[in-house]
């Protein structure tokens, strides 16, 4: 199949598709941010550019008025690649920059290239920290002729003692190098311990006392943007804040748009996955660059999001959260290694994803009412998220309400979700 070259202006990208690609083909690979709410449907009209030069298959479309066609404007989205193209992009049909609010205190501007930053806020003072990745010094009695315990023991009932838990367990790299190091620290050793799947794990050990500075990255997986606050795990300091576009915006703008992308074309569910795995890597290693260190140093990630966006980002397939009577695969979803999924830093880090409770009230909505103290009030509270999805839980420490609808770009399509969308005639939800 012949290759044909596309040419973006003004700014000049360009890069070679596959005649039968269509330009929002092009667009994503040569890395243009093109509006596209419907995610490629044709029906929001968002992707107009005008071909200057070369052939294309336009098929007519209401969303482009006939003068406009007569000058060579096509929606980016059903325009097919025949010939190689000069194509030049309207600022309208660009993602634009736009603010991101991050503890109200960042300067920093997100766009589809430029991300933000923020000074390093303190936000471990007054906070008893015990984060599920964390350093434990451990003075061991030496072994001799009455006491000849095995290494592995001496290690096990050291962290019970000092952990207050004997539910531990290592691997087979890790106990390779115990005999070692427990000798060359004199018995003195710092162990660095992770609480997953119900279990305390050793994942390193090296001899005396180790102070060095252990990371984690907390990350806000919203449908529009992604925000991360990476921490230093021993002092609780927030020491970097930063927050992009989530780049599956290329996808559609809301849930239903993504979900109905990823049912809909083959390698769908990959590229969304990618794209905010891609987002989320840039801004650590924005963040990585910034302090000095390097991604493989974070040891540990929590992530929030709604519950589309949880499945989107393991990878999990979200087809039936639209379709009647709207179940997920998971709301709480077991811890998973950063390898699995791609993410750019320990490659033996876990993720955790904080839980949800429904198909439309995600991590990011019970993470919102722990952290604002709604679950544990005395007096009656109403929680408000308003983002491209909108939520609101009512209640106190005794009785918890939650509603969710769609709050952004997706209302204005809003239409009843579908009981079976794989019947003929069955039409797509456009809202949360």
């Amino acid at each position: 199949m012949p290759e044909h070259t596309v040419r973006f202006l003004p700014d000049g990208r360009s890069t070679c598709v596959p005649e039968g690609k269509t330009i929002l083909d092009a667009a994503l690979a040569a890395g243009v941010m093109l509006r596209s709410a419907c995610g490629g449907s044709g029906t929001c009209g968002q992707c107009r550019v005008v071909v200057r030069l070369g052939h294309v298959d336009a098929p007519g479309s209401q969303r482009v008025r006939h003068e406009d066609a007569a000058r060579g404007m096509v929606l980016a989205c059903q325009a097919v690649v025949e010939s190689d193209l000069e194509v030049e992009v309207p600022e309208a049909s660009l993602l634009s920059e736009h603010q991101v609010l991050t503890a109200g205190r960042t300067r920093g501007r997100v766009g589809g290239e430029g991300e933000g930053e923020a000074e390093g806020e303190r936000e471990g003072e007054g906070v008893h920290l015990r984060p599920v990745f964390r350093k434990t010094v451990l003075k061991l009695p030496e072994p001799g002729l009455e006491d000849a315990s095995s290494d592995l023991t001496r290690l096990y009932t050291a962290l019970a003692k000092e952990e207050g838990s004997r539910n531990f367990q290592v691997g087979l790299e890790l106990l390779r190098k115990i005999p070692r190091v427990m000798r060359e620290g004199a018995w003195q050793v710092t162990v660095s311990c992770v609480d997953a799947r119900g279990m305390t794990e050793a994942v390193d050990v090296s001899p005396g006392r180790d102070d060095a500075p252990i990371y984690g990255l907390a990350v806000d997986v919203g449908t529009t943007t992604c925000v991360t606050h990476l921490v230093n795990l021993l002092t609780g300091d927030t020491l970097d804040v930063r927050g992009a576009y989530n780049r599956q915006a290329r996808y559609g703008d809301d849930v239903i748009s993504r979900i109905i992308y990823a049912d809909e074309n083959g390698d769908g569910l990959a590229k969304l996955q990618g794209a905010v795995i891609e987002t989320i890597n840039s801004l650590v290693a924005g963040a990585a660059s910034q302090l000095g260190i390097r991604g493989e140093d974070i040891r540990v990630v929590v992530a929030a999001g709604n519950t589309t966006m949880t499945h989107l980002l393991l990878g999990v397939p979200p087809t039936y959260i639209r379709l009647e009577p709207y179940t997920p695969a998971a709301t709480s979803v077991p811890p998973v290694k950063a390898r699995e999924i791609g993410l750019a830093v320990a490659p033996d880090a876990w993720v955790f994803c904080l839980p949800g409770v429904a198909s439309y009230v995600g991590g990011d909505i019970t993470s919102g009412v722990v952290a604002t103290g709604v679950a544990s009030s005395d007096d009656l509270v109403l929680f408000v998220d308003i983002g491209t999805n909108g939520e609101m839980v009512l209640g106190n420490r005794d009785w918890l309400l939650a509603c969710a609808c769609s709050a952004g770009t997706g209302l204005r399509r809003c239409r009843d979700p579908p009981r079976d969308a794989s019947h003929e005639g069955g039409h797509r939800a456009r809202g949360g």
